[in-house]
């Protein structure tokens, strides 16, 4: 559906999915972010593949960030960090055009900014936290359940129209 959607974003200016419906059960910033790179002519495809290249590269780093902050020995360090660049788990969703990874990026830099506040009390890592907290509140929390909301209709959504044909 990410794919689908940040191609329609491309072509007609929409969120909606391959089955042309809106983008209301998964969150709306991946495909949005791999649209970008088609303004200059790149796939979705395939700045999806580069897009989460990066992204498990800035988890890794971030990660080794703030074990360096909670931890003092620098081989534990070094362990978690080659845990997360080896982690199959992670490896796995980085490979797929799925919002995971970036989840699990922002979850990370809002970890790393709220414990810099509790250490330090400084006030900028607090917003930050707090920035990102809505993000995650906002981005990752889908819509789905909340369609009917906007939507009229749809809790009678698997009941087909009387005039609606189906073909396969």
């Amino acid at each position: 559906a990410y794919i689908s959607t940040a191609r329609n974003l491309l072509t007609d200016g929409t969120l909606q999915t391959f089955d042309s419906e809106p983008l209301v059960s998964w969150p709306p910033a991946f495909p949005v972010l791999i649209a970008v790179p088609g303004l200059v002519g790149i796939d979705a495809m395939e700045a999806a593949r580069y897009t989460n290249a990066i992204i498990i590269g800035l988890i890794v780093f971030v990660g080794a960030l703030l074990l360096s902050v909670v931890l003092k020995n620098r081989l534990l360090i070094l362990i978690g960090t080659a845990m997360a660049a080896l982690s199959e788990p992670l490896m796995t969703v980085c490979t797929r055009a799925w919002s995971e990874p970036l989840f699990v990026l922002v979850t990370t830099v809002f970890l790393l900014a709220f414990q810099k506040f509790v250490d330090t009390n400084d006030s900028r890592s607090l917003v930050l936290a707090l920035v990102l907290a809505e993000i995650l509140c906002r981005q990752f929390v889908t819509l789905g359940s909340f369609r009917w909301v906007a939507e009229p209709g749809w809790e009678n959504w698997n009941e087909p129209d009387e005039e609606q044909e189906y073909h396969l």
